[in-house]
């Protein structure tokens, strides 16, 4: 009997310095994916500025269209340049943002510049974000898609932009809009295929003026671009249209709706992006800790 009791006491010693043992196991077991993780970021990270600073000397010195310039440069060179415009702001590189469109983006309704929504917009990207923008405000009061269409087909303004906010519709020809507003969509696209687009329905103070906003939305989905319906957003903040819009026109309270709304898609945008990164850097992880193990 003495012996039994022995025996079980044995087994319960043995049972708990198992647990002890897996238990320390787990700890370092964290810590060293923990470890390993971080260790794969920073490299990332180093390899990703480093591929950076080898794009921007080339760019520079004008010798990234150099014959002795290997292949593999050129293609590094055409990788990083095609970043999208969320990389760029998590990595602060320089931003290229153009806006387009008619006396909203011109900012007609405001008697103060600083009210206007797109330089709002603009200082946030730069000050928020902490990134270098480069761009242009092409808003003119009257204008229409086929404007538009030709600025992006100007070959002098030089830049290939990141993201281009359109803003045209309201009151426009419906006769020729479809046309021009499509032919517009391919002329960003055919620049930049990753650049973002954000294409503005306008707020009306009437729900009767909604002129061409069927075309744009159509033109969205046959593009995959994003698509800003401002009636909806008005009505779904409460925003009292007769006080803040005269006519398409916002004044500085119907700016403040407009930044709060394209301020609020691009925080959200960005932050989408970061998450599905996020998760496509676990897979790596998963793969090659897998491909550690099985070595």
């Amino acid at each position: 009997m003495k012996d039994f009791i022995s025996y079980r006491k044995k087994m319960r010693i043995l049972a708990i310095v198992s647990l002890l043992l897996c238990a320390v196991l787990a700890v370092l077991l964290v810590f060293l994916i923990s470890d390993y993780n971080k260790k794969q970021k920073e490299l990332s990270d180093e390899l990703f500025l480093l591929d950076i600073e080898m794009y921007e000397a080339m760019k520079n010195s004008g010798s990234y269209f150099d014959s002795d310039i290997s292949a593999a440069d050129r293609e590094l060179a055409e990788k990083l340049k095609n970043y999208n415009f969320y990389e760029k702001l998590k990595e602060r590189l320089q931003v290229n943002v153009l806006f387009l469109g008619n006396g909203i983006v011109q900012g007609t309704g405001v008697a103060n510049s600083n009210d206007n929504w797109v330089l709002k917009i603009v200082n946030e990207i730069e000050t928020s974000y902490g990134t270098d923008l480069k761009g242009a405000n092409y808003g003119k009061a009257n204008t229409d898609a086929f404007y538009g269409y030709n600025i992006m087909n100007c070959a002098p303004l030089g830049l290939v932009y990141d993201l281009v906010v359109i803003c045209y519709g309201a009151g426009e020809d419906p006769q020729n809009f479809e046309m021009y507003y499509d032919g517009l969509l391919r002329s960003i696209k055919n620049q930049n295929s990753k650049c973002d687009i954000y294409c503005i329905i306008e707020a009306t103070a009437e729900d009767t003026e909604r002129v061409n906003a069927d075309a744009v939305k159509e033109l969205c989905d046959h593009y995959g671009v994003i698509c800003i319906d401002m009636n909806e957003y008005f009505t779904s903040h409460s925003i009292d249209k007769k006080k803040t819009l005269n006519g398409i026109i916002p004044n500085a309270d119907g700016n403040i709706a407009y930044y709060n709304c394209i301020s609020g898609l691009i925080k959200e945008n960005l932050k989408e992006f970061l998450e599905a990164a996020s998760c496509s850097k676990t897979f790596e992880w998963l793969f090659n800790f897998k491909k550690m193990l099985t070595t």
